[in-house]
């Protein structure tokens, strides 16, 4: 997540939005996240597997993940400034802290 807008966070974003109406955008779109899903998820897994993770669903605990760092991408997505960006790195630390290291 950047501090300010820089050109390849505007392409990331311009994708997704022709994704919307372009198959082809779509399928890009679909594989970049299906394989951003998947290192996420094997990350938990071996972490579980390591004791360092709570056991959990790798899935599901995957889904949630991303679904966290992609609302904060669109709250970082309008005026980025290092106070946001330092909220949401505190605010991400506590989650995993929370619901994904072990206890």
């Amino acid at each position: 997540m950047p501090f300010e807008q820089d050109a390849a966070w505007q392409l990331y974003g311009a994708t997704w939005q022709l994704a919307l109406h372009n198959d082809v955008y779509a399928e890009l779109v679909e594989s970049i996240m299906q394989a951003w899903s998947e290192l996420v998820r094997d990350i938990i897994e071996e972490g579980v597997e390591n004791g360092i993770f709570r056991a959990c669903d790798a899935s599901r605990t995957t889904r949630q993940l991303i679904s966290l760092l992609s609302g904060y991408d669109e709250f970082l997505g309008v005026r980025p400034s290092a106070e946001k960006c330092a909220m949401v790195q505190a605010d991400i630390a506590d989650f995993i802290q929370r619901f994904i290291y072990k206890a």
